[in-house]
């Protein structure tokens, strides 16, 4: 279903006002912003910093394919990381056409609908997002920092709200929360058996070194760089090397990848711990 905005709809017009909100997060290397608000009667604000993705979002249809917009039940809040490999039309028109490859949704229920945050990546920016990952407390901090500066953007924006008719709704089958369910799955089996994950007896890492091992288990046990160095006794630059070397010799694009690969594989053979 193909939905045309008007030159002048508010959605649209609104988009250098969240242009001008969002500068800070050039700093995290955040170049797409998004912020989506679904009401539990159906309707909907989109905003962006990039109009022309609001465009392409209701004239391409790509909404139909869009976990958010459709499945506010299975909605919490906090944080969902998506690694952007998905072929749901919403994903790849991203990929291909504004560099969104990796990112983020930051996702909170009120009385009467629920706002989402979208922070996207480029493809060569997956360190960055790494980063964020580390320090979600600096998204929240801007969650709240937009809201104050676009409260009165969003309240402008609701007499324009959308609906879209629910029968037109197909998501693709492959959506986001399929992957997270399954990663936490893994993850939650993994922690009510131990408190440290043990990788050593995993097939698929035999060709990583002792070292890159090391610095693997205790990422994969949510440490930091920082936090890895310190354990080990080695700068936080030489970590980044040996997490960088097993990515690479796992064909893993980024870290996130990286860690859902070893977790995936862990939980398929079964590993005592």
């Amino acid at each position: 279903m193909s939905i045309n905005l008007r030159k002048n709809h508010k959605f649209l017009s609104s988009s250098g006002k969240i242009k001008q909100i969002c500068q800070p997060l050039a700093y995290l290397s955040i170049h797409l912003f998004t912020f989506f608000r679904k009401y539990n009667d159906g309707g909907e604000i989109y905003l962006s910093t990039d109009k022309q993705w609001i465009d392409d979002y209701y004239r391409l249809g790509l909404y139909e394919t869009s976990f958010y917009a459709n499945h506010q039940k299975k909605i919490i809040n906090g944080f969902d990381v998506w690694v952007n490999d998905s072929p749901a039309s919403v994903y790849k028109h991203g990929r291909d056409y504004y560099d969104s490859h990796y990112g983020f949704t930051y996702s909170a229920q009120k009385e009467g609908y629920t706002d989402h945050y979208f922070f996207s990546f480029g493809k060569e920016n997956n360190q960055a997002l790494q980063y964020c990952i580390n320090n979600f407390e600096l998204i929240e901090k801007f969650c709240d920092y937009f809201w104050d500066n676009a409260a009165s953007v969003v309240k402008d924006c609701e007499e324009s709200r959308i609906y879209i008719p629910e029968a037109n709704i197909q998501v693709a089958d492959d959506s986001p929360n399929e992957l997270d369910d399954n990663f936490a799955k893994i993850f939650l089996d993994f922690m009510s058996a131990s408190s440290s994950i043990n990788i050593y007896s995993c097939n698929l890492l035999d060709k990583l070194t002792y070292r890159e091992k090391q610095c693997v288990q205790l990422l994969l046990t949510h440490f930091t760089a920082g936090n890895i160095a310190n354990n080990l006794s080695i700068s936080a630059r030489t970590v980044e090397v040996h997490l960088d070397s097993a990515r690479k010799k796992l064909d893993c694009a980024s870290k996130i990848e990286l860690i859902i690969k070893i977790l995936t594989s862990v939980g398929q053979a079964k590993i005592a711990f």
